[in-house]
């Protein structure tokens, strides 16, 4: 569950609340089973979740729920590629408890790759090998294109 972690790290160093605030779960995990051997490692399968990030006492005075969720649009943007999710957008639920203060309660669903890797003692055994979990250390691209423009001027 590593890009829940991750973005609850990024929310809680922006300064818009005190990280006691903030806690986060996972709900309704689901593995899409594979394995896939990819020479050095094996895609076991992939996790899909639903994680919830709950921020108390949010002081929306201070620091507008506008800008809570700049910060997450910005930290999807740039960390996670979200088209290939049933559900892509994030929803927010907002619990109003006073004139500056509210619950935040954020739920979006992540997919994670996991992956192992042959160690001598890894703990897992697969195919009669030891096996260790390996994060993932590369982003899975379905297709890509490169456009290159050879044109050159020529002054003379």
């Amino acid at each position: 569950m590593e890009k829940m972690t991750q973005l609850a790290n990024y929310l809680a160093s922006q300064n818009l609340f005190s990280s006691r605030q903030l806690s986060s779960w996972v709900e309704e995990v689901n593995l899409k089973v594979g394995a896939k051997d990819e020479g050095e490692r094996v895609l076991l399968h992939r996790s899909h979740y639903r994680a919830v990030l709950l921020v108390e006492n949010y002081n929306y005075s201070a620091n507008s729920i506008d800008t809570f969720t700049a910060h997450v649009a910005i930290w999807l943007a740039e960390n996670d590629e979200r088209t290939d999710l049933n559900n892509p957008h994030p929803s927010i639920a907002v619990d109003v408890l006073s004139s500056r203060y509210a619950d935040l309660e954020l739920s979006l669903e992540f997919e994670e790759a996991v992956y192992i890797s042959r160690a001598t003692r890894g703990g897992l055994t697969y195919n009669g090998q030891s096996w260790r979990l390996e994060k993932a250390d590369h982003l899975e691209a379905e297709s890509a294109s490169v456009d290159v423009n050879l044109a050159l001027e020529n002054d003379e």
